[in-house]
């Protein structure tokens, strides 16, 4: 039965899980909730007591009490016992995010099933149970992976580690593992190895191993287990009783609870002498009846000579006479006249404060050290109690106390930012406002959200949300959705599930007045299985979500989801959002639940996505649960910014340590987005982070865009630079005011931090100042980020000033050379100038010349006139009208010279003459002129 019930609680943990560069300054962690301190004791192990101390090993190192007033005297953090989520970074499918988070799951595992679990998942061939012994000179011995550690009692210093012989490691078949359980008998190490069946638990083999406090071997015991095939694994524990040379070992039958029982209840000890031979040790009828059903542990006195047996007496659970809690059996082997020895019963009894499972016992004195789980209802209360007579006191605390966060990923936030978490299988929500004060706690209905078995079993939640005065809870197998109100304080079950064909409640939101669920697993279809309720019993699946058209090698599977609000036609209509962890990906479906497209996001096969959520401007959130670390995603996939960085907080030291690395994570599992803030459970360090969103600012750094002296013969390069306060890729329009103002797009994001445009100098009047504007506008709910940049452009044409008879010139204010055919000279009292002077320097692509060879005609064109000249006439043309110059147009040194004045002017230049200076000065075209568009 027992295991029956581990076997639903690993589908508990396993169903449960699903819910799942550089830390940038500027989104500093405020840290909520604090772990296990020094005096709790998490997933104890195994005691030995000396001189009036108690040393309890658990997962954070030896804690050590003193014995008669149970304070804490020292706290040794080191790891003896392997950590629960130490291989979790290995993980890269759904499937091993599975089996090693629920490794990493000790509430309702004994150190045992935690090892046996690990070796499963992990591929281990063997494990060694924790375990500490004392020899009779008071050195104290840890059985580890690694070796047997031998300590220092007094500073708890390792003195040196003992190698276990290389025949008790010897590997095994494919489908068996081994697991290696340590005592100390007469100054000598037994090691016991048990062969199990790594799918079926069943026991194969055991054989018994002696080795001295030097670690040489010494003697093997191979027992005869064939006969007994069909053992169960419940807990490979033994004794030895020197005065009989004989070993005890635990047994469990795993056919015992077949219907037709035609054999006597067997006997919970195994006995077998140094030989390895089985023995038959007899009991009487009546004390068979009293036996255990599943033997928990055995321990041996040899002071007093009596055995301690714990197990379970299902007979009062089946009665619900009493939860489920073990027994105490205190036997001694009694030896007949013919050598024949009888097991006898001394005493048998039960303590209220006696939890689900005892994992250790220990003799001290006239006293017994327990290590005891918690209750059915509070399993992950693990404690160690000192049992004298009909006194019984308990040493160190739970670490999941009102305000504790231990193993906590479902969580919701009020409006108020106040903060309801959830510590797997507790009984109650704990309630933190803005500044982290625990300031409230909220008892769960156990019944309405558990529902199975027993009305103790233990909660395990999949998802919570909560809206107005609402609270809505998921909870795994049997699946069940609950609404609470704080308003009225009552509770409202909406549903009620199958417990043996479970849906998995991943994820939960409201909207539209109905709930939402996301299920997982997959089907045939590669399509979300998104559910609906707003009644009681009733689950219904939203049906129409359009599947992909590629083909995939594995399907998705998705493990999160977003309802998101989007604008359409000047309506609101929803659009669904799915994260696909196979392909670390998301989904989107718009309101028809057409697949509008599938979103990769940053690619690493050492990566596993848990969770999303949007961040205010449309991007994303993603935990990369095995990276340690918060994915900041745009809306394209392009990673943003990550977010904080692997630091793990030691347990066992004080509360202010949880404040330590507030920039770091250790398995971030979940984050969720409110009040512009992001709330991550920070799985693995015991705590929640609150990581506040900074305003999306936007630093223009040019307030405004001036130009000088632009010409209107060519186009001038601009560009307008920002710094946004937070990566975000938000899109913007552009647009201008003004036509002499071209922008190289229309449209921009955020990230791009610059906008580039054109002054086009054709389209300026020139000599004058022009102001325009060029308008950034952003989407709703953005508008507030709507800028407008004033731009000045000051406009010139060309200004050429030439010397008589000088091969130097100003062109625009700078010096030219000109070539000899451009040099100005004066004819019959007119300045004369070669004529592609005119189109190089003065009016540039503003006029064309064609020269008609036979007949010597000249032609100058702009866009507004035409001259018509021939050499050496003295009649010319302008826009048609005949025109008689004072010189003609003429050769000299074979280029074409022409009267610059007449020319210029023609064509709407200005001219002036420095009589002095033998200086021309000419401005093109003249002030107050404006040029064609």
């Amino acid at each position: 039965m027992k295991h029956l019930v581990i076997c639903l609680v690993c589908c508990f943990l396993l169903a449960f899980s699903f819910s799942f560069s550089k830390a940038d300054e500027k989104n500093q962690s405020s840290i909520i909730g604090y772990g296990p301190i020094a005096g709790d004791l998490v997933m104890p192990s195994s005691t030995v007591a000396y001189e009036d101390k108690l040393y309890v090993l658990d997962q954070t190192g030896i804690s050590v009490f003193d014995i008669h007033t149970r304070e804490l005297m020292k706290k040794h953090s080191i790891d003896y016992q392997k950590k629960p989520l130490i291989d979790f970074e290995k993980t890269q499918t759904l499937f091993s995010f599975l089996e090693y988070l629920a490794d990493g799951y000790s509430k309702f595992y004994s150190p045992l099933d935690d090892l046996f679990y690990q070796m499963r998942y992990n591929n281990l061939k063997y494990a060694i149970q924790p375990k500490m012994c004392l020899d009779s000179h008071h050195n104290l011995y840890i059985a580890c992976q690694d070796g047997i550690h031998m300590l220092s009692i007094d500073t708890l210093t390792t003195i040196k580690i003992i190698s276990y012989p290389g025949v008790l490691l010897e590997q095994t078949k494919e489908d068996q593992v081994n697991i290696i359980t340590m005592k100390i008998y007469q100054d000598k190490f037994f090691l016991l190895k048990t062969t199990l069946d790594i799918h079926s638990g069943i026991q194969k083999a055991n054989s018994l191993f002696q080795i001295d406090l030097d670690g040489d071997f010494l003697d093997c015991v191979v027992f005869d287990f064939i006969k007994y095939n069909d053992s169960h694994l419940q807990k490979p524990d033994f004794i030895y009783i020197d005065q009989y040379k004989l070993y005890g070992i635990l047994y469990f039958r795993s056919d015992y609870y077949k219907e037709e029982k035609d054999e006597m209840k067997p006997n919970p000890v195994l006995w077998f002498t140094s030989e390895g031979k089985n023995i038959h040790v007899s009991m009487m009828d009546s004390m068979i009846e009293d036996m255990p059903d599943d033997p928990l542990g055995i321990d041996y006195c040899p002071e007093n000579k009596q055995i301690i047996l714990a197990g379970y007496d299902w007979s009062l659970i089946h009665d619900k006479i009493k939860p489920c809690q073990f027994v105490l059996f205190e036997l001694h082997l009694e030896s007949g006249d013919d050598n024949h020895l009888s097991l006898v019963l001394d005493s048998a009894f039960q303590k209220e404060e006696f939890g689900y499972d005892c994992m250790d016992i220990t003799f001290y004195d006239d006293s017994l050290i327990l290590v005891s789980s918690g209750k059915s209802e509070e399993s992950w209360n693990c404690r160690v109690y000192r049992l004298t007579g009909d006194r019984i006191e308990q040493y160190g605390t739970t670490p999941n106390r009102i305000g504790q966060i231990n193993e906590s990923m479902s969580f919701c936030i009020d409006r108020n930012g106040m903060l309801y978490t959830h510590n797997n299988s507790q009984t109650f929500l704990n309630l933190f406002d803005t500044n982290g004060d625990c300031k409230l706690l909220i008892e769960l209905d156990r019944f309405l959200i558990s529902h199975f078995l027993f009305d103790s079993n233990p909660i395990f939640l999949g998802d919570m949300e909560i809206y107005d005065e609402t609270l809505v809870f998921t909870g795994i197998d049997p699946n069940t959705v609950t609404e609470y109100s704080l308003q009225e304080k009552s509770w409202k079950s909406l549903y009620y599930g199958d417990s043996f064909f479970p849906r998995v409640w991943i994820d939960v939101q409201y909207s539209d007045d109905q709930y939402f669920l996301l299920f997982p697993y997959q089907t045939i279809k590669e399509i979300p299985l998104l559910h609906n309720t707003s009644s009681i019993s009733e689950v219904k699946l939203i049906e129409g979500f359009q599947s992909a058209i590629e083909d995939f090698e594995e399907p998705p599977i998705f493990i999160g989801f977003n309802i998101t609000d989007i604008q359409y036609k000047r309506q609101q209509y929803p659009e669904y959002q799915f994260l696909d962890c196979v392909h670390q990906s998301i989904w989107v479906y718009d309101y028809k639940k057409k697949l509008k497209e599938i979103v990769p996001l940053p690619q690493n096969k050492n990566s596993f996505y848990s969770s999303f959520d949007l961040y205010p401007d449309g991007s994303w959130i993603v935990t990369d649960v095995t990276q340690h670390r918060l994915l900041h995603v745009a809306r394209n996939g392009e990673l943003l910014e990550t977010i904080g960085s692997k630091g793990h907080v030691e347990i066992g030291t004080t509360k202010e340590a949880y404040l330590e690395k507030p920039n770091q994570f250790y398995f971030p599992i979940r984050a969720k987005i409110a009040n512009n803030k992001i709330y991550v459970s920070d799985f693995g360090n015991c705590r929640y982070h609150v990581i506040p969103i900074e305003p999306l600012v936007i630093n223009w750094k040019e307030k405004s865009s001036q130009h000088e002296n632009v010409s209107i013969f060519s186009s001038e390069s601009g560009s307008l630079h920002y710094d946004v306060s937070t990566s975000s890729i938000l899109t913007y329009e552009v647009t201008s005011t003004v036509p002499w103002l071209r922008l190289q797009q229309q449209s921009g994001s955020l990230s791009d931090k610059q906008i580039d445009y054109q002054i086009l100098g054709e389209k300026l009047t020139p000599w004058q100042t022009h102001q325009g504007e060029i308008r950034i506008t952003f989407p709703e709910p953005w508008s507030f980020l709507n800028h407008t940049i004033p731009v000045s452009v000051s406009s010139i044409g060309s200004t050429v000033e030439l010397t008589i008879g000088s091969a130097s010139a100003l062109v625009d204010g700078k010096p030219v050379s000109l070539e000899v055919g451009y040099i100005p000279v004066i004819k019959q009292g007119r300045t004369c100038i070669g004529i592609r002077f005119l189109t190089e320097y003065l009016f540039r692509s503003h006029a064309t010349i064609e020269y008609e060879s036979d007949i010597q005609r000249i032609r100058v064109t702009t866009r507004e006139h035409t001259i018509y000249m021939m050499i050496n006439h003295d009649i010319a043309s302008v826009d048609g009208k005949s025109v008689t110059l004072d010189v003609p147009p003429f050769i000299q040194q074979g280029r074409t010279m022409i009267p610059l004045r007449f020319v210029s002017e023609s064509l709407e230049a200005e001219v002036s003459w420095d009589e002095k200076l033998q200086k021309v000065l000419i401005s093109y075209p003249k002030k107050g002129t404006k040029t064609s568009e």
